[in-house]
C-alpha cells in the first residue's frame, strides 16, 4: 500500500473507542490489522478511499487529554483512568500517516 509502505510491519496508534468493525465492505482489502482487530484500515484500491478504526491525528497527550476531560463518562470506576493512562504509549509513526496519504494518494490524484 502506497500510504504504509514506508512504515515498519508493526507500529503503534491510538484509538479513542472499543468497538471494531467486523466485515468490510464489498470490493475493500484490509491494509493492516492488529491484536483487536482484523480490520484496523481497509481500502478501495485504485479509489484514494481509506477508512480506519484507529485515529491517526490522535496522539498520546491528547489522547490523555480526552480521557481526562470524560473521565466521568467513560472511566468511572477507581483507579481505571490511571490505568487507561499508563497503558498509552507513544505513537511517533503515527503522525506520519495523513502526510503520506495526502503526498502518495492525494496528489498522485490532482
Amino acid at each position: 500500500d502506497p500510504v504504509f509502505a514506508d512504515f515498519p510491519r508493526e507500529f503503534c496508534v491510538q484509538k479513542g473507542h472499543f468497538d471494531h468493525i467486523e466485515t468490510i465492505p464489498v470490493g475493500a482489502q484490509v491494509v493492516l490489522t492488529s491484536h483487536e482487530s482484523a480490520c484496523e484500515c481497509w481500502v478501495f484500491e485504485g479509489e484514494g478511499i481509506y477508512a480506519m478504526e484507529f485515529q491517526p491525528d490522535l496522539d498520546q497527550d491528547k489522547l490523555i487529554s480526552l480521557l481526562i476531560d470524560s473521565k466521568e463518562i467513560y472511566l468511572r470506576e477507581p483507579g481505571e483512568l490511571e490505568h487507561c493512562i499508563l497503558s498509552l504509549r507513544p505513537t511517533p509513526e503515527a503522525k506520519n500517516i495523513l502526510p503520506h496519504f495526502i503526498s502518495k494518494v492525494v496528489e498522485k490524484r490532482f
